[in-house]
């Protein structure tokens, strides 16, 4: 059974044609996309973040590593196949970390994480 090729997603043909495609209907999507992320997204992180006692600018930290790792892996991702491409937390993980802040310091949550990150050498 052959797939409909214009439902599956291409690379950009170069970096002349990257923006090739774009249109007013791209601005508005990414406009959307951004509204969600500042005014939903960093509201909740901002929250949970509270939530576990740390400073301002320990908590102004967290949200620009966490920001700034996501855009440089997603940005070059969404380019080259010009399709939407979050990379980077959930929200659902976010929210299940704020529900166990009483429970854990976000130092073990780092931990935890960077721990599961590793690649493992069986």
């Amino acid at each position: 059974m052959r797939e409909d090729p214009s439902s599956t997603a291409r690379p950009a043909p170069g970096r002349r044609g990257a923006l090739s495609g774009f249109s007013s209907a791209a601005f508005w999507a990414g406009v959307t996309a951004f509204l969600f992320f500042v005014f939903g997204a960093l509201t909740v992180q901002i929250s949970v973040l509270r939530q576990f006692g740390i400073s301002d600018s320990q908590q102004t930290s967290w949200i620009t590593v966490t920001w700034a790792s996501c855009s440089l892996v997603s940005l070059p991702l969404c380019l080259y196949y010009r399709q939407p491409l979050a990379i980077g937390w959930t929200l659902p993980g976010l929210l299940y970390m704020g529900s166990l802040a009483e429970t854990f310091t976000l130092a073990e949550f780092a931990t935890a994480n960077s721990w599961q990150g590793r690649p493992s050498w069986r």
